[in-house]
């Protein structure tokens, strides 16, 4: 007759001398082997079936069902570490629905397979956060709820254990991203809205807006554009609620490069910007037609210009640090 005890290891034919009482044939009956490991439930034709308990030195304890010398149907198992699974079994495995709590305090009920977390499930840590939704082999694989410790939450896809696909994280303080997930991170095309009243919507990268799209800010002003690492880089347009616009070059969230810039009054500047400011060659226009043409350095008026009065006329400026040093009529 065969007992089989471990969940991973066949033990050889037992022998009647190893059954201590009972009968360990057909019937009930209670069986020790030389690991120390012991069964007493029932039996039918030298296996065990029916219900039953096991234990074995380590501490472990199942009690439940057993089929054809193996755990399975429904049962608890009792871990020496502290842990306890109450559910179902197939040849020692966990297979079907059940709870497991782990040592740790974290919990999960819903569908195994294999052993593993697979199907529709409740994860629960003592650290506070949970996850309802669907696993295969124990990750987080479809759609899901997740909810932080923090209160933070997102609702959407998973794959292997990792936000991908579509999906809604929504923070604490009242943000919330709309959009695309890859590896856990924002990827691809969202929209975002912040507690703040700003909004944005575009592309990501990695978890960074990244690529071309238009952040709405709370007072009116507006960037359509260029992205790189959150910030705004390449070509955009920045506009102002007062009618101000800037059209040009952008780095590091900075003008940066060559743009034009009109101001509400109607005054316009066409040229160079380096971290944020009027720098290098450009033009500026006054709304009579008069125009300055020269240098600048950091906003300020430097070396030699050409002002042109909307009358024609053509005068040669000296400029030093913003302050007119000379001019001459040309």
């Amino acid at each position: 007759m065969r007992f089989i005890l471990m969940m991973i290891v066949l033990l050889p034919t037992v022998s009647l001398a190893g059954c201590i009482s009972g009968n360990c044939e057909d019937g009930y009956g209670k069986y020790v082997n030389d690991q120390g490991e012991q069964y007493e439930g029932y039996w039918k034709e030298g296996q065990s079936n029916g219900r039953g308990t096991y234990t074995n030195k380590q501490g472990d304890k199942y009690i439940g069902d057993w089929k054809d010398g193996a755990m399975s149907g429904s049962g608890t198992y009792y871990y020496a570490n502290g842990a306890v699974y109450k559910g179902q079994f197939l040849n020692y495995k966990k297979e079907g629905t059940g709870t497991y709590n782990y040592a740790n305090g974290d919990s999960y009920s819903g569908e195994f397979r294999q052993n593993e977390r697979d199907g529709q499930g409740k994860y629960i840590s003592a650290n506070g956060w949970d996850c309802d939704g669907h696993w295969k082999a124990g990750e987080k694989d479809g759609y899901g709820v997740f909810n932080y410790s923090n209160g933070d939450c997102y609702k959407g896809n998973f794959l292997q254990g990792k936000k991908h696909g579509k999906g809604v994280f929504k923070w604490k303080n009242g943000d919330i991203y709309t959009g695309q997930f890859a590896n856990d991170n924002f990827h691809g095309a969202g929209d975002r809205t912040y507690a703040n009243g700003d909004t944005y919507k575009g592309s990501y990268a990695a978890g960074l807006k990244s690529g071309y799209g238009t952040y709405t800010y709370a007072d009116g002003s507006k960037y359509v554009g260029y992205f790189k690492l959150d910030e705004k880089s390449g070509e955009g347009t920045y506009s102002w609620p007062d009618g101000g616009k800037y059209v040009g070059a952008f780095l590091n969230n900075n003008f940066h490069g060559k743009a034009e810039r009109t101001y509400p009054n109607g005054e316009k500047y066409i040229g160079s910007f380096k971290n944020g400011k009027k720098h290098g060659s450009g033009v500026y226009y006054q709304p009579d037609g008069t125009r300055y043409s020269g240098e600048w350095q950091y906003n300020k008026k430097v070396g030699v210009g050409i002002l042109t009065t909307a009358g024609g006329i053509k005068i040669r400026c000296s400029y030093e640090n913003d302050v007119l040093t000379s001019y001459q009529k040309i």
